[in-house]
């Protein structure tokens, strides 16, 4: 894979995992909660967040494929 293929991928990657990660990290605020498992927005898998640290950073990971965030 060429470095323009990877930057391409990881780009459309984004596109889709930050969008969800803010949407989910707002939810989450929201309700008050600090862990949560919900439906992978690319593939069938469980995607796990939890909220971290006095910030409230989150983090996120499916556990089936290359969906992960860390704020």
């Amino acid at each position: 894979m060429t470095d323009a293929e990877y930057m391409k991928a990881m780009a459309e990657q984004a596109k889709i995992v930050l969008p969800f990660g803010m949407k989910l990290k707002a939810n989450m605020l929201a309700k008050k909660i600090r862990f949560v498992r919900t439906k992978c927005p690319k593939c069938d898998g469980t995607v796990y967040a939890t909220l971290n640290g006095k910030k409230n950073h989150i983090h996120l990971a499916c556990d089936k494929c290359s969906v992960q965030m860390m704020e």
